[in-house]
């Protein structure tokens, strides 16, 4: 029975621009700006999946996923062990065909239902701290009074 793969994560900001975010590493199987990767991805592996429950209800999106390299995590990290994978998650408004990019490190194996919940997670410590922004008034840059 293969190993489970760890039950954490990290989550990121998505790529900003128009996915010219650029990826590479010697030996690998994809190189080069995300919206050109996605291109080359065959339209039938979107699944779709909510992101997250929002105000309006389930955030509703196509997902694809892009292993871009399997890499040994001990080369990176001194407290991280086995096989971690690099990769593109691509979420699609079905409403406007609008693309967000977004990069991943997960251990080997992770389902890509668990990285679309880590990236909806993200969403909501992100509306929190724009909330909190907000409530304190530090986005209107009033920090001197």
């Amino acid at each position: 029975m293969p190993e489970e793969p760890p039950s954490f994560w990290f989550a990121g900001d998505r790529v900003y621009g128009a996915g010219n975010f650029y990826f590479w590493r010697p030996n690998v199987t994809w190189v080069g700006e995300a919206r050109e990767i996605t291109k080359k991805l065959p339209d039938k592996v979107s699944i779709r999946y909510s992101a997250a429950y929002g105000p309006k209800g389930d955030r509703w999106y196509d997902w694809l996923y892009c292993q871009m390299a399997d890499l040994e995590a001990a080369e990176y990290s001194d407290t991280m062990i086995g096989i971690w994978t690099r990769g593109l998650l691509v979420r699609r408004n079905s409403a406007d065909g609008d693309l967000r990019y977004l990069t991943t490190w997960c251990a080997q194996g992770t389902q890509l239902e668990t990285l679309v919940q880590a990236e909806g997670t993200r969403w909501r410590i992100e509306e929190g701290f724009e909330n909190a922004k907000n409530e304190s008034g530090l986005d209107h840059n009033e920090t001197h009074s």
